[in-house]
């Protein structure tokens, strides 16, 4: 009995961090910066590395109270793409960083996750950053996710324009189930 409390009390610790650590990069908040280096290495985020933000937005026509059931499928799905920095920020989005390169390997995880929970969530790509500007793939994201409007969209991904355009382009796709 003591040994499972202990577990919890490390599992609740450990979930306090990521959304500590989360929630300071995505307010652009790197006040404690050495903290904040720390736990990313912690979490195995290379601080010279680029990644991306993942948003995934739950319909807020879900019942909350069966929270527990998609967060577990997130949870899983996450593990399956080899995620270890993810939170729940209430009221109803999960959000994860992914090593960029990663995400390319990965990608096809987060269209089967849409598609098969199409009727409760949506997920969105944000851009590609530094892990210190990951405040910048968080409003990408965002933006990605806003522009689901039809109930039939559910993935949307925001590429990144060409460098060599002397514009800025804002290039969403979006997947249809």
């Amino acid at each position: 009995m003591i040994r499972e409390q202990e577990l919890n009390q490390y599992s609740r610790r450990e979930a306090d961090k990521k959304h500590f650590v989360l929630q300071s990069l995505i307010q652009n908040d790197t006040s404690n910066c050495d903290y904040l280096s720390s736990s990313l290495e912690t979490f195995h985020i290379g601080l010279n590395r680029s990644y991306r933000l993942i948003l995934i937005r739950i319909d807020s026509r879900y019942n909350l109270t069966n929270l527990s059931l998609i967060e577990q499928k997130t949870q899983e799905m996450f593990a399956l793409a080899g995620i270890s920095l993810f939170t729940f920020l209430y009221p109803r989005d999960f959000v994860a960083i992914i090593d960029a390169d990663t995400y390319q390997k990965q990608a096809f995880i987060f269209h089967t996750f849409a598609n098969e929970n199409a009727s409760i969530l949506q997920v969105a790509v944000g851009k590609s950053t530094p892990v210190f500007q990951i405040h910048h793939s968080y409003e990408s994201a965002l933006t990605a996710i806003n522009t689901l409007t039809n109930t039939s969209e559910n993935f949307a991904l925001l590429r990144q324009p060409f460098s060599s355009c002397p514009w800025h382009i804002l290039s969403i796709l979006i997947f249809y189930p």
